[in-house]
């Protein structure tokens, strides 16, 4: 590992600020698979100047043993050679390049915690569980004998609560996990005679189990438990490298999750995809699950005695159908299985991107550089024009407008048809922003320059091709707003998991810049997750 650069791909850091009062221990957490590098960073930085003097802070990174002793010799270096910077009167080392984006996030915040504060002394603390490794080191006061005690007893109250489990290479914890189900309806309950035990079946095909076993397991449901093949199912097969390549990679629902990621990341990018080239994509792909994800069932002596059912030329040939179907669905053509379990899983495992951007090579828009006079221009000839039709037209161009100023959206299609219904546009999240990706993979958008409110009826059809198409979030950018039974409906929805945004003309003239753009769209959004937040603690 001396010469190259570590990848963070299935470790997890974490930050802890922590207080035991009363023997009981309270605290916030912020973690690398609820934040994408840039912002882990940022999230502690905030999080640690609101807390009380006397919380501890804890910063630590789970998993494989010999990456874990790798970062912790590069953390501790840093600090002793940060140190003799500091009497030199130079300014502290905040990033290596042994280390990749999620790698060096960590490692500035812990430099800066520690080298930035005067009293922060640090300390480490390291576990051992199973075949992986945890390693933190926090805030010490050497007056005070009970932090190492006190320390160890927070940070086994998170691991417990997170029941940390490797699974192949990857390091899962509990809340990640569970995050794929969010949004997910429970279809059935089916009996597992092995186990004696129940298993719920969730919508994707997956199977859930009830009970102690296997609690980090969401397989699709097999042909005997479900009395035939399900769409999923077959899809899983048909993106599974033991079909066509004979390489079986454990686990298979991690296996499968990664490839999700990677054939989503291949359909928004700008590439044309041959067979041949697809092929090399895959197998450094291929290369990144061995070294960092899975493991390979050669490397442990697992033979399979099965022959290959997918000719390798066919098995490359599906996966440029699967990209071409993945496509065509966020241009608005209508798949309601394979394509909702992919936005479904797009809700949590974003935090993939990173690594799957540099494989596919997807490169950055270029965003339009908003310019205030020429989009207040826009909406006032698109409010004052007496055609319908050209009305419509033009506000539609506002709408275009302000969404190409938003950077990490990117506009997939206009007028598509779903059932009997047509939506103005669709937009496709290409970002690395997790505040971003809290609107979802995919974005329908409405626009409505009427001289009268939208009403209840056009928010309902929205919401009903939502919930067919799986999106989480659908924007109406309207000229005069909405209707009061609207805004009831919309508060509504939010409660089930779907986010409506309304934009109106008033919002739209606020806007100064590019930044004002992203701003407006994320306030929008908290606003109704405020709603959901304060109906689920009545």
């Amino acid at each position: 590992m001396k010469d190259e650069v570590l990848e963070s791909a299935g470790l997890v850091y974490f930050y802890i600020c922590g207080v035991i009062e009363n023997k009981e221990v309270q605290m916030v957490t912020i973690d690398s698979y609820r934040c994408l590098a840039n912002t882990f960073y940022d999230k502690v930085k905030e999080i640690s100047l609101e807390v009380e003097e006397d919380a501890y802070h804890i910063f630590g990174v789970i998993g494989d043993c010999k990456k874990i002793d790798y970062i912790r010799n590069k953390i501790c270096d840093g600090l002793n050679y940060n140190v003799e910077r500091i009497i030199n009167d130079e300014r502290i080392q905040t990033s290596l390049p042994e280390f990749d984006e999620y790698g060096n996030s960590f490692f500035r915040v812990v430099q800066e915690f520690f080298c930035d504060y005067p009293g922060h002394f640090p300390r480490t603390l390291q576990l051992e569980q199973e075949n992986m490794r945890v390693f933190t080191i926090y805030m010490g006061n050497p007056e005070n004998t009970k932090n190492a005690k006190e320390i160890e007893t927070i940070l086994k109250y998170w691991l417990s609560g997170e029941e940390i489990t490797m699974f192949g290479r990857q390091l899962m914890i509990r809340s990640f996990f569970l995050r794929d189900l969010v949004g997910r309806k429970i279809i059935d309950c089916i009996p597992n005679q092995m186990l004696s035990s129940w298993n719920l079946l969730i919508e994707g095909g997956m199977r859930l189990p009830l009970g102690e076993y296997n609690s980090y397991t969401k397989e699709c449901a097999n042909f005997k438990e479900l009395g035939c093949f399900s769409i999923s199912g077959i899809n899983g097969m048909l993106i599974d490298p033991i079909y066509g390549l004979g390489i079986y990679l454990m686990p298979t629902e991690i296996c499968i999750e990664w490839h999700k990621v990677f054939l989503f990341a291949c359909s928004i990018s700008k590439q044309k995809w041959t067979e041949e080239l697809i092929e090399k994509t895959y197998y450094k792909f291929l290369s990144f699950l061995c070294a960092n994800i899975c493991i390979d069932s050669r490397e442990i002596d697992i033979t399979i005695d099965s022959k290959i059912i997918i000719p390798k030329d066919k098995y490359f040939e599906v996966l440029l159908k699967q990209i071409e179907t993945i496509r065509g669905f966020l241009k608005g053509k209508d798949e309601l299985v394979i394509s909702k379990d992919l936005l479904q899983v797009m809700n949590s495992r974003y935090v993939y991107l990173p690594y799957i951007y540099s494989i596919v090579n997807l490169h950055n828009l270029d965003n339009k550089i908003f310019n205030k006079i020429e989009f207040s221009s826009m909406i006032e000839k698109a409010v004052v024009e007496k055609d319908s039709f050209q009305k419509g037209l033009l506000w539609e161009g506002v709408a275009d407008y302000f969404i190409e100023c938003v950077d990490g959206l990117e506009i997939s299609a206009k007028r598509i048809k779903a059932g009997f219904q047509e939506i103005d546009c669709s937009i496709v999240n290409v970002s690395l922003n997790d505040s971003l990706w809290q609107l979802g993979a995919y974005i329908l958008v409405e626009c409505k320059n009427w001289n009268r409110k939208v009403g209840l009826a056009q928010i309902r059809n929205t919401a009903y091709i939502s919930n067919m198409k799986g999106n989480k979030t659908a924007i109406f950018i309207t000229s005069n707003g909405i209707t009061k039974k609207a805004r009831e409906e919309i508060e509504r929805l939010v409660q089930t998991g779907l986010y409506i945004i309304c934009i109106n003309k008033r919002d739209l003239n606020r806007i100064s810049n590019n930044n004002d753009c992203l701003e407006l769209l994320l306030d929008k959004w908290s606003e109704l997750d405020n709603i959901k937040k304060e109906y689920l603690m009545i």
